[in-house]
């Protein structure tokens, strides 16, 4: 059979039962449109259980759908409104809870008793990344074969790879044996985020600075542009290095290839932006 002509499978979650499908002889009414059926039942409407035929001719002369939302309660509770507004906002609302939930990555690190110091130390680096990043790490130790013995071996590892990461994460648990892994969870600390960032000027450009109380922030990392075409003097000025590759030097005189070898002293209105660039 073609996927084409399949049928599609209808979401459960979004089906009820409206108007003629609704079959019990009495509802409970509820909802919002009760002061409209008022003006047309000439009485005043309340919530509360009513004839089925009745509410369900209130729902037509409103031009509106009666929809079972509740039909386990006794009698089955519903509601006067538009079905296709109704089926909307119920995937609104979902879609808005859904992107509230926040998912947690579990990232998985493996050791040997036997692990040496290269080992544990590259695996290490890769642990404090993923806790940056704010996901979980499951770090354990496989016993294979006559190893199994060495589980002090496999607890001492464990024991120091969380002393190594106490400052990004926590452990969940002390370690723990499983068949034949010595596992441990450790959960990445909460970011105390108090920081506010205003804007400031900089020479011909605008940066942000922290202006409230936190912690020292950690050293920015060198732009790499920077780094390749500037460089501190001896004085403390800034040279600025141009390109002297032969794409760009093929066709110039030899009085400005010179120049452009040597480089050039920068203003003191540009210093500051490229000291901070450079880290200095």
């Amino acid at each position: 059979m073609n996927r084409r002509n399949q049928p599609q499978k209808k979401d459960e979650r979004y089906e009820f039962r409206i108007n003629h499908m609704i079959r019990v002889p009495e509802i409970r009414l509820v909802g919002d449109h009760l002061d409209q059926i008022s003006e047309i039942a000439g009485t005043t409407i309340e919530p509360g259980v009513y004839p089925t035929r009745q509410a369900q001719s209130w729902a037509q002369q409103l031009e509106l759908d009666l929809v079972e939302i509740s039909p386990k309660a006794v009698p089955p509770v519903c509601k006067i409104v538009d079905y296709r507004k109704f089926i909307y906002d119920k995937k609104k609302k979902e879609k808005e809870l859904k992107a509230k939930v926040v998912k947690t990555v579990m990232k998985e690190i493996r050791f040997g008793p036997n692990t040496d110091e290269h080992d544990f130390e590259f695996k290490l680096r890769h642990a404090k990344k993923f806790l940056e990043e704010g996901s979980k790490v499951r770090a354990y130790v496989h016993f294979r074969g006559r190893t199994i013995v060495f589980k002090d071996r496999g607890e001492l590892l464990l024991l120091k790879f969380l002393n190594e990461l106490e400052e990004l994460g926590a452990a969940e648990a002390l370690p723990k044996m499983e068949g034949r892994r010595m596992s441990v969870i450790i959960s990445p600390k909460k970011k105390n985020r108090i920081c506010r960032w205003i804007k400031f000027d900089y020479p011909r450009k605008s940066s942000y600075f922290c202006t409230l109380n936190c912690k020292a922030m950690p050293k920015m990392k060198t732009h790499t542009g920077a780094k390749k075409r500037f460089r501190l003097t001896g004085t403390g000025k800034v040279r600025h290095f141009h390109a002297n590759h032969s794409h760009l030097m093929r066709k110039k005189s030899s009085r400005r290839k010179l120049v452009l070898r040597h480089g050039a002293i920068l203003c003191d209105a540009d210093t500051p932006g490229v000291l901070r660039m450079l880290c200095k």
